[in-house]
């Protein structure tokens, strides 16, 4: 499954220039170098994948490459092992149909909301 082109090309204007399709496990997930995380995480940058799909019981998942510190405890539950690394996703459900920055937003929103 590919995505819009339209809908990448969104995202590396407003997320990072080499924002990628990466197809792994069944999945094709959006790859998202150097995300910046909300004001009070850390890192305050690392990279994520966007798994826009259903995935794992979950409409939708943002998976880090780092587990985000956060003043808001948030369930750590979710693990792929993508591009040679392990990714980690909290639990956060019922984020779809919606264009893929809004659903990055609102996985992001979780962090700290």
């Amino acid at each position: 499954m590919h995505y819009q082109p339209e809908e990448l090309a969104i995202l590396r204007e407003n997320l990072n220039s080499d924002v990628r399709e990466i197809d792994e496990a069944g999945y094709c997930f959006i790859y998202i170098p150097g995300l910046n995380m909300p004001p009070g995480c850390a890192p305050e940058k690392t990279d994520a994948l966007l798994c826009p799909m259903p995935h794992s019981g979950y409409t939708s998942r943002l998976f880090f490459k780092d587990r985000i510190q956060t003043v808001k405890q948030v369930n750590w539950n979710g693990e792929v092992f993508v591009l040679g690394h392990k990714w980690y996703a909290f639990s956060y459900q019922n984020i779809e149909n919606m264009p893929m920055l809004d659903m990055v937003i609102n996985h992001l929103r979780g962090l700290v909301a």
